[in-house]
């Protein structure tokens, strides 16, 4: 239950983030590839992100986060509150 709703909140902070339309978004989704993040969208993403999960994310993420799938992030997210 714990994942799933933390999937959803990172829906909801990228939606707000990205300022998305009504796209069809899934655990398989890409920043980049489905969602079209630039690196403008990554630095505006990260800190959304800190502020709605209250994580300190390393500087280097965006780089590593850019070809991963919303699954993935979501994973990471939840590793980072677990070791907070």
């Amino acid at each position: 239950m714990e994942r799933q709703k933390t999937f959803e909140r990172l829906v909801q902070a990228l939606g707000d983030a990205m300022n998305l339309p009504d796209v069809e978004i899934s655990e398989n989704t890409k920043l980049v590839d489905d969602l079209e993040a630039d690196s403008v969208d990554f630095a505006t993403i990260l800190m959304e992100l800190e502020e709605v999960f209250e994580i300190e994310i390393p500087d280097n993420t965006g780089e590593k986060i850019s070809d991963a799938t919303l699954g993935q992030i979501t994973d990471f997210i939840l590793k980072l509150k677990h070791e907070a």
